[in-house]
């Protein structure tokens, strides 16, 4: 058993995730304090802000309302103008040019222009909600009186992320399944942008701005998509205040933590030899902020998009030349083309210098090589839409009915849930409706909000929704109730050759009691969020028809899949 018992769903409209996160951790210190005033602690504390979706209270999203209507040219210059002021950049920096096609905001028509600001007041929203929870968790430590002695670390994972393309996304899971939004879908969720009824990104000219004074953004190696914020507090540790500008990388926080703590690495944990770290203690920056950078080289690959830097200069390339936004296609890395920064004199990575100096970029190309086979790089596999659906496709049972009972079938990943997509299948379920009372509830559900499938019981009637992305529900309605006592409810879908549209049957005892045309159906991904469910839906809604968990109120005694073989069938 877990002490105290893992958390549920949240049901309500008052929970939200960041707020708990900072209930657990300041639980989680003060507990400790309570039962040892000495003992040190590390807390590590990973909010879902600022990634996608964008969600936060309604307050906090108000709060900015209006306060991007100028747009995201005048954002970048705003930035930068204060991050001169903050001394956070050499003097003479200047904006890199925005990067894949990013529109200039006075451009815009004035719809489109209300509907991108508030797609940023949501992000800010968040990201001031997340700033004032954590703000919660140093207050304790200000009154366990250990905030002198307390190395606080803030960072992010990577830059501004421009996924949501030219127009953001309402629904972040029509990505994952190779589709854009059009401003005009996107316009019909605008008064409900950040709310639960949205899993919302925001359009890429945001990411631009975010990622000031950088080019390119999160998935490139880029300054854009690899230089971020490193705010460390220690009042009884770090004498000399003020900014570093040692070259430095993720992988150098867990030795300087491990130094500044006086906590060795282990030589072995459970028996097992540990490998040596390869990052370099930043402790020495602590006393002084001109210190020489301990860190000459480093090496970058994310999705075939390499870089390396080594003293002051940086060469980069994007696989494809593929922006976030777009689907990863079949290429050659070798044919990539790539760029040459001297970023010692050029902080910005705004001037490509591949030309002039193409013995540097050589020099550099071939210690990239070098550095990826050190550091097992190879083989390239810079497929990420495949990779993803793979991912997505991990049920591993072959047996052409797969069996589920109702104990412990809840929450289950998508990934390893019945593979209904993209081929004909069956559900049977073997129930006892109650007796004396009107049969109700769900009794399989897959996905939420964002997409999926359930087959449930309404008010006596069997009734199977498909959500294709929270814009359109198909619904296939039986037309006799469920009797009392056992009962089998089935629903069949056949698919229609070379598309994933189809039609769904449902039956009742045998007996077809409903059939309606499926005319599109979601093809690799219904959420990223949500999961599989026996006899309840414990996750969002699938459809607004009933409000979760929504427990069937009868008995499920065992659910079947029945599949159509997947070599059978021909994805869209």
């Amino acid at each position: 058993m877990w002490p105290p018992p893992p958390r549920g769903p949240p049901r309500g409209d008052s929970y939200f995730l960041t707020t708990d996160l900072a209930d657990r951790a300041m639980e989680f210190i003060g507990g400790l304090r309570a039962n040892d005033p000495d003992r040190p602690f590390l807390l590590y504390w990973a909010t879902g802000a600022v990634h996608a979706p964008h969600h936060a209270p309604a307050d906090a999203i108000a709060r900015f309302r209006g306060a991007y209507d100028a747009g995201w040219d005048a954002l970048r210059e705003r930035t930068l103008e204060r991050q001169h002021d903050l001394g956070l950049l050499p003097e003479g920096t200047v904006l890199a040019g925005k990067q894949g096609g990013v529109a200039d905001w006075d451009d815009l028509a004035g719809a489109e222009q209300r509907l991108y600001a508030r797609q940023m007041e949501a992000f800010a929203g968040q990201l001031a909600h997340a700033d004032r929870e954590f703000g919660r968790i140093l207050e304790l430590i200000d009154r366990l009186g250990e905030r002198d002695n307390t190395l606080v670390v803030v960072t992010s994972d990577n830059g501004a992320s421009a996924e949501g393309g030219m127009a953001g996304l309402h629904n972040e899971a029509v990505m994952f399944n190779g589709r854009r939004l059009s401003f005009e879908e996107n316009a019909a969720f605008e008064d409900r942008w950040g709310g639960p009824e949205t899993v919302n990104h925001f359009h890429a000219g945001w990411a631009a701005a975010g990622n000031t004074p950088f080019p390119y953004y999160k998935h490139h190696v880029d300054g854009g998509g690899t230089h971020v914020p490193l705010v460390l507090s220690w009042p009884d540790g770090i004498d000399a205040r003020g900014v570093r500008s040692q070259y430095h990388h993720i992988i150098d926080l867990a030795p300087t933590l491990l130094a500044a703590s006086g906590v060795p690495l282990p030589d072995t944990v459970d028996g097992v030899t540990q490998q040596p770290f390869d990052g370099i203690d930043m402790a020495y920056t602590f006393a002084t902020a001109g210190t020489p950078s301990r860190r000459t080289v480093q090496y970058y690959e994310i999705w075939g998009n390499r870089g390396i830097y080594r003293d002051g200069w940086k060469a980069a390339t994007i696989h494809n030349q593929i922006m976030p936004w777009q689907t990863p296609v079949p290429g050659d890395p070798a044919a990539d083309v790539w760029r040459l920064y001297h970023v010692a004199e050029d902080f910005s990575e705004s001037r490509d210098v591949a030309a002039e100096h193409p013995d540097k970029l050589r020099e550099l190309q071939d210690l990239w090589e070098a550095e990826a086979q050190r550091y097992g790089v190879f083989p390239l596999d810079p497929d990420r839409r495949a990779r993803f659906i793979a991912q997505m496709n991990r049920f591993g049972r072959r047996e052409p009915v797969v069996r589920y009972l109702p104990e412990g079938a809840r929450r289950i990943p998508e990934a390893l849930s019945p593979p209904v997509k993209n081929r004909s299948f069956r559900i049977t379920a073997h129930l006892d409706s109650p007796a004396g009372a009107r049969a109700e509830g769900v009794i399989v559900a897959a996905g939420g909000i964002t997409g999926g499938y359930a087959l449930f019981v309404d008010e006596g009637m069997p009734v199977y929704v498909h959500n294709l992305y929270n814009e359109e529900h198909h619904y296939v309605r039986g037309t006799r109730s469920l009797p009392d006592g056992p009962v089998s409810l089935e629903f069949r879908f056949d698919r229609h050759d070379g598309g994933n549209g189809g039609v769904g049957t449902l039956l009742l005892d045998g007996a077809p009691v409903g059939t309606a045309a499926i005319p599109a159906t979601v093809p690799n991904a219904f959420s990223i969020e949500d999961g599989f469910d026996i006899a309840m839906d414990d996750g969002s809604a699938v459809a607004p028809d009933y409000a979760v968990p929504f427990p069937f109120n009868g008995t499920v005694r065992e659910v079947l899949f029945n599949m159509t073989p997947a070599e059978a069938e021909t994805p869209p």
